[in-house]
């Protein structure tokens, strides 16, 4: 399966990685990635929030809108992160 959180309207999900339209017309919740994302993240995204740890920074130089993803900047344990 390629899709992960589609169409998620208030749940909370934290997944290790997620294949393509991951997020795709989310409306609500909060999704937590702790690795790479697939391409046509967030597509239709009109609410919520997504998070995503990238230490490669490969998704934030992608030129997609990116309203309600969030980055997790500091390396998973070295400081407290409330999501």
């Amino acid at each position: 399966m390629n899709v992960c959180a589609s169409e998620i309207s208030g749940a909370t999900a934290i997944v290790e990685g997620a294949g393509s339209n991951a997020c795709e017309y989310m409306t609500g919740g909060k999704v937590v990635v702790l690795g790479e994302v697939g391409q046509n993240f967030g597509a239709g995204m009109t609410g919520g929030m997504a998070f995503i740890y990238d230490p490669q920074d490969s998704f934030w130089t992608v030129p997609i809108p990116k309203p309600c993803i969030g980055r997790i900047q500091h390396p998973i344990g070295t400081r407290c992160c409330v999501i």
